[in-house]
């Protein structure tokens, strides 16, 4: 309480010493102020006096001066009295310390002039301002002022009047010097000097006072002053005292004490009196007790610390050995070291339960230096002795056990002689895991007591469970070892199995965090991939790169899919090879999800290369021509769609060309498919050489063409296909032989000739034909008057069909005559049809179509086979030499079983071969004429006579004409019908005629129609003739008639 008190005290006189030092301070400046007063007020005094002197002594400087000039003359007096004038009306500075410019005056002026220049520059009322007057001195000062200006008046007029010129007899002196000497100029001088007077006494009595008054207070403060310090003093000695009863102590035993503990020595307590307590002193001391139990607090805490990095060291020294090592007995062994060595134990030891003895027994130990674990066995038992110490208990129990207190803890009785003779004083036994189950314990032995805190329980549990985990994992290391050894096995099985399976078959791993493997792969895999199996166990990156760059986002794709999903992956894809050729795959595998997270895909990898390449080949099969690579029909469609769609919508022509080879079948069967193969290839070609990128060449079979050409119209379509023929004109050059060939072109225009492929095709096709009909070698646009024939010609095709059916064909008989007795010696047949509306058709307008939609071939032989039975019929076994002659068409001619079919007729018919005559074009004779000389042979050896027809319109050789044997030839009625007229026509005819006989060949003219051809004919030697003039064409029971009555004339 007393030290309470005098903490208190010593505050208290803090505070009155600091409140001291303040009234001191305070004082001080009071003190200061009143002698800063004092001097204020004597300065005042001072100046009023030097004032009111210098006013003074201004005015008599004045009447000085002004006297002075008068009297002298001098000018510097003069400027003396003006400098004066100038200060006292404010109008000059006055002098601060103002000195009569008269005293010391010298006759050069130069020396006062410079004084007063050199003064300060005050104005007077400037230092009436400054002198702090109260009002009344300011009035006195004032009317002084005043006074001496009007005094001052009177002098400037005085210098005035000196300095006016007067007469000689005046005295200018005196009349100046008058005024300023007169009873009213002393008086009025006096009254200003009684106001300086007054001014000066005021001022002085008044500062008087104000420096007694400050004089006094001065003397008061500095009383106060000395008290105030003499009670500061006191003050400070009682808070000195209070001071050292708050410390307790002196301040150097204060800093002595701190010092020490400073270093850290709390061996020697403070001793502390009872008047001492509460003290700073008594804190102190405190302090250092608790400091002391701090410090051993701390030793502890390091002891502690130091157990517990002892522990964690051999922790991880534990998890190093779990990681290295491959078995158990590796592992416990590895433990024991690392706990004694590293984690400061004096022996560890694992023990193992053997199922047979139901005891444990050490399977590794270390720091055994006394023996202790020999012979050693723990039973299991309960009812055995030694089963209830720390490691039976442990294990039983299935809980860690510490002993801190090796030899007082009752569960040790029996093994403590052995730990006393090692040192040991606490112990911890742990039970081991494998698989859930207890299979030992793990034993530790510490020389210190309490050596298992909290914390080391703790490290030691998990350590234990870390040596559980790693049982854990040599047991499944075991299994996944038989496993592994077992999936191998079955891996040899399966690949020996898959050996020589198409493809591979793999099994494919996709791991949570991305990484792929194959964990099985056939060894297809070394074609799928060119890889070895073993190369992507582990790793499928190698796989990936095979992949073709274009698909191998699509791959990945479809494999997150369907590991996201779990759906079946499929997927067509490419890889490259080294060699840089590129095969098609195809994958089917199914996903499986494992517990880790991971995918396993299980399936087959083939190559279907092959089948890509023949869908590829269907492909373009379907779209191209085979044989020239152009587009076929189904492409040329899809083209000239988006050409006419595109025509549409600018509104721009469109050309579509029909193109024909002219006599490409000569070709084909002169010189065989294969040359006509490759002449199709070359006009492929060549057309395409002509052609621009938009524009579509397609072969429709055979030797036709369609070719499209967009933006397109009239103009450009006639430069294009007469273009097309002139690079036609160059041969075409195959196998050594020099082919020419033409086109036969018809075109078609959009939108006038039609607005879609079928009708644009159609009317190019009619165009086409028609320039064939107009002499091959041309092009010709489609006209409406095309589309009529066309339809004409459609008509009669599709009724050209069933005509023979309907037996709508009839024949007509012609008789052949000779010239020279006018006997029928033949006729020829005629064929005619008779269609139901459409009424009598001409052969020269249906035979061509009979001849293009092969029709002619049953006509003919109807028309052979009809004309040589009624023959037969007409000669009734008449042994005459009658001849019936039948035209046959190209396409017969070239029939290969010509000649037997020709035979098989007569033979039908009963009609003797020598009554038959077949008819020959020219042209067809000439076409290929070593077929014909073959079959006219072969006719002619079985009786069957050949005759040309036409004959003068072709270009026959005569060195094939010999070897055709024909007997006859039939001169063209072009050149008979005009020969009366015509010589050049009667000419050829003449030469014909003549040409004949020299190779042994009889002649007949047909068209004769008058009797003056006939006479012609007979004199140029022509044996028979046929026309109207001779016989016109008539039925057969007309010509039967005709014929009879020949017979009879005859008989």
């Amino acid at each position: 309480m007393d030290a309470y008190r005098s903490k208190t005290r010593f505050t208290r006189n803090l505070w009155l010493t600091f409140g001291l030092f303040c009234a001191l301070s305070v004082a001080f400046i009071v003190y200061v102020r009143a002698e800063q007063a004092i001097g204020d007020a004597n300065d005042l005094r001072w100046r009023s006096i030097l004032l009111g002197s210098e006013l003074r002594e201004a005015s008599n400087d004045l009447t000085r001066t002004a006297r002075s000039y008068i009297a002298t003359g001098n000018p510097v007096f003069k400027y003396c009295h003006q400098r004066i004038q100038a200060m006292l009306s404010g109008a000059a500075p006055f002098a601060e310390q103002y000195e009569s410019p008269c005293w010391n005056l010298n006759t050069q002026g130069v020396h006062a002039k410079s004084m007063l220049q050199n003064q300060p520059a005050l104005t007077l009322s400037a230092l009436i301002e400054a002198g702090r007057f109260t009002e009344e001195e300011k009035r006195l000062l004032t009317e002084a002022i005043t006074q001496i200006t009007r005094l001052n008046q009177r002098d400037v007029r005085a210098i005035a009047l000196a300095d006016t010129p007067r007469s000689p007899s005046d005295d200018p002196e005196e009349a100046a010097l008058g005024p300023l000497r007169s009873p009213a100029y002393y008086e009025e001088k006096n009254a200003a000097l009684q106001r300086i007077h007054q001014f000066m006494q005021l001022v002085s009595e008044r500062t008087r006072a104000d420096v007694d008054h400050a004089k006094q207070i001065a003397q008061e403060i500095r009383w106060l002053f000395i008290v105030l310090a003499l009670a500061l003093m006191g003050l400070l000695i009682t808070t000195y005292r209070a001071l050292n009863t708050t410390l307790g102590g002196t301040i150097d035993l204060i800093h002595e004490q701190l010092e020490r503990m400073g270093r850290g020595d709390f061996t020697q307590p403070i001793a502390i009196g009872p008047d001492q307590e509460n003290s700073v002193m008594d804190w102190l001391g405190r302090t250092q007790v608790q400091l002391s139990e701090l410090e051993r607090t701390r030793h502890e805490n390091e002891a502690q610390i130091a157990r517990i990095t002892r522990l964690y060291a051999a922790m991880s020294q534990c998890n190093q050995a779990i990681v290295r090592c491959h078995n158990q007995e590796e592992l416990f062994a590895q433990i024991c070291q690392d706990a004694v060595r590293f984690g400061g134990m004096n022996m560890a030891w694992i023990g193992l339960i053997d199922p047979k003895t139901q005891s444990i027994g050490p399977a590794a130990a270390y720091g055994d230096k006394t023996g202790y674990l020999e012979n050693f066995r723990i039973p299991l038992n309960p009812e055995k002795p030694g089963s209830h110490g720390p490691t039976g208990t442990a294990i039983r129990e299935n809980r860690p056990y510490w002993c801190q207190d090796f030899q007082h803890d009752p569960s040790t009785l029996l093994w403590r002689p052995g730990a006393a003779k090692a040192g040991w004083k606490s112990s911890a036994a742990l039970p081991l895991h494998r698989g859930g189950r207890i299979i030992g314990a793990f034993m530790l032995y510490s020389e210190e007591t309490n050596a298992f805190d909290d914390a080391a329980q703790q490290l030691l549990i998990e350590m234990s469970a870390d040596i559980s985990f790693a049982l854990d994992n040599f047991e499944r290391d075991k299994q996944r070892e038989r496993a592994e050894a077992e999936r191998i096995a079955a891996l040899d099985r399966l690949q020996k199995i898959t050996h020589h399976v198409p493809g591979m078959v793999y099994e494919y791993r996709l791991d949570a965090d991305g990484r792929s493997s194959f964990p099985f792969a056939s060894d297809g895999v070394r074609k799928i991939y060119q890889v070895a199996p073993e190369d992507i166990v582990e790793d499928a990156s190698i796989v990936f790169t095979r992949i073709h760059p274009d698909d191998l986002a699509s791959v990945s794709a479809s494999i997150a899919r369907s590991a996201r999903d779990l759906t079946p992956w499929q997927h067509e894809y490419r890889v490259f090879f080294e060699d840089g050729s590129v095969h098609w795959l195809y994958g089917n595998s199914l996903p499986v999800r494992e517990p880790d997270g991971s995918t396993v895909w299980t399936g087959f990898i083939t190559d279907i290369s092959r089948q890509k390449a023949d869908e590829a080949r269907i492909a373009h099969l379907s779209n191209f021509d085979v044989l020239t690579g152009l587009p076929n029909r189904i492409l040329l469609q899809e083209h000239i769609q988006y050409d006419l769609a595109s025509a549409a919508r600018s509104k721009t022509a469109l050309t579509l060309m029909f193109l024909d080879l002219d006599h490409f079948k000569n070709i084909n069967d002169t010189l065989g498919h294969a040359v006509g193969d490759e002449l199709l290839i070359l006009v492929a070609r060549r057309l395409q050489g002509l052609l621009r990128p938009q524009d579509t060449l397609s072969r429709q079979g055979g030797d036709e063409f369609i070719l499209v050409l967009p933006e397109c119209d009239a103009d450009h379509a006639a430069r294009i296909a007469r273009r097309m023929q002139e690079q036609f004109v160059q041969p075409f050059v195959i196998d050594r032989h020099e082919l020419t060939i033409a086109l036969s072109i018809g075109i078609a225009l959009y939108p006038s000739d039609g607005q879609d492929f079928n009708t644009l095709s159609k009317h190019a096709d009619i165009a086409m034909y028609r320039a064939k009909q107009s002499g091959r070698n041309d092009y010709r646009f489609f006209t409406p008057e095309m589309q009529t024939h066309s339809d004409r010609v459609m008509r009669l095709d599709s009724a050209l069909r069933k005509a023979l059916a309907r037996e709508e064909f009839h024949l007509m008989y012609q008789p052949q005559i000779e010239i020279a007795t006018g006997r029928i010696i033949g006729a020829e047949t005629l064929l005619r049809w008779q269609h139901p509306d459409l009424g009598q058709i001409s052969p020269a307008e249906f035979i061509p179509i009979a001849e293009d939609n092969g029709q002619i071939l049953p006509i003919g032989e109807w028309v052979l086979k009809t004309a040589a039975r009624q023959t037969r019929q007409w000669l009734q076994d008449r042994d005459h030499a009658f001849l019936i002659a039948v035209n046959l068409s190209a396409i017969q001619f070239r029939q290969p079983n010509l000649p037997q079919r020709v035979l098989e007729i007569l033979h039908e018919t009963g009609l003797p071969p020598e009554h038959l005559e077949l008819e020959l074009t020219e042209r067809i004779a000439m076409d290929d004429p070593v077929t014909a000389i073959e079959i006219i042979s072969t006719l002619r050896k079985q009786g069957v006579r050949l005759s040309i027809d036409d004959f003068g319109t072709g270009y026959s050789s005569l060195s094939l004409l010999k070897r055709f044997q024909v007997y006859k030839l039939k001169i063209d009625q072009s050149f008979v019908r005009d020969m009366t007229e015509d010589p050049e026509d009667r000419a050829i005819v003449h030469t014909i005629i003549t040409m004949a006989h020299s190779l042994g060949l009889t002649t007949i003219a047909e068209g004769v129609e008058n009797a003056e051809q006939l006479a012609l004919l007979q004199e140029m030697g022509c044996e028979e003739s046929q026309g109207y003039f001779t016989g016109r064409p008539m039925s057969a029971d007309s010509f039967g008639e005709l014929l009879q009555a020949q017979f009879g004339a005859q008989t």
